[in-house]
């Protein structure tokens, strides 16, 4: 749903993907891994969660560069892909 409410509003988050709200944005992932529940507590851990989190971004920024060539579920196939990663 979320990149679905990005492509509909393409313009305000490419512009906002190259502007300071971008760190809003990111702490607004951080608070999604906290509400499930994924594990911070290790150093090594916030490293995992900040790669993730940043790899997330600038996909979907680049996504949005692109002019949103790409349909939302393949966008989810090419996240989930490295998010499931190990």
């Amino acid at each position: 749903m979320i990149l679905e409410y990005i492509k509909d509003n393409e313009l305000f988050y490419r512009v906002s993907f190259h502007s300071p709200i971008f760190n809003r944005m990111s702490v607004g992932f951080e608070t999604i891994f906290k509400q499930h529940e994924i594990n911070s507590s290790s150093l090594k851990n916030r490293y995992q969660i900040e790669f993730i989190k940043q790899g997330m971004l600038s996909t979907i920024a680049y996504w949005l560069d692109m002019d949103c060539n790409l349909s939302v579920d393949d966008l989810l196939d090419v996240i989930d892909t490295f998010y499931s990663l190990n």
